[in-house]
């Protein structure tokens, strides 16, 4: 995040035409947000809809209620909820320490003994054979 906020500024101010060019490049940047937002929701969505089997906009507002309930805290952990901690980090930080060093670990090490289940099952010898004739 901070280098879109503070490389990039820095270099358009020094680019001829930057202002133009940083204009048009957060455009896009906030478009590419938007579409990546809406397809994360749709997602959730449609998997709420069909295990629930309630209707679509009813599981949209539950999901966008449960999306602004949980980024709520983050944000505010920069404003009134600066003095709350869990085990000595503010909230954001605490979110940040268990996303990227907790989860990000449990993912990868269940996609690999997913890849290894998978790959059992398909049997390797069969894919190197089907590799070697191509």
């Amino acid at each position: 995040m901070k280098f879109h906020f503070i490389a990039i500024p820095n270099l358009l101010n020094r680019m001829p035409e930057g202002i133009n060019f940083g204009l048009v490049f957060f455009i896009l940047v906030a478009i590419a947000v938007l579409t990546t937002g809406v397809g994360l929701i749709e997602t959730i969505t449609v998997n709420i809809t069909e295990f629930f089997k309630i209707g679509r906009k009813k599981s949209v507002w539950f999901v966008l209620c449960m999306m602004v309930l949980l980024t709520a805290s983050s944000i505010l952990s920069y404003g009134s909820w600066k003095t709350i901690e869990f085990f000595g980090m503010r909230i954001f930080e605490f979110i940040d320490h268990v996303s990227s060093n907790i989860l990000l670990t449990i993912c990868g090490l269940l996609i690999s003994c997913m890849l290894f289940f998978i790959g059992n099952l398909i049997n390797f010898k069969w894919i190197l054979m089907w590799v070697q004739l191509r």
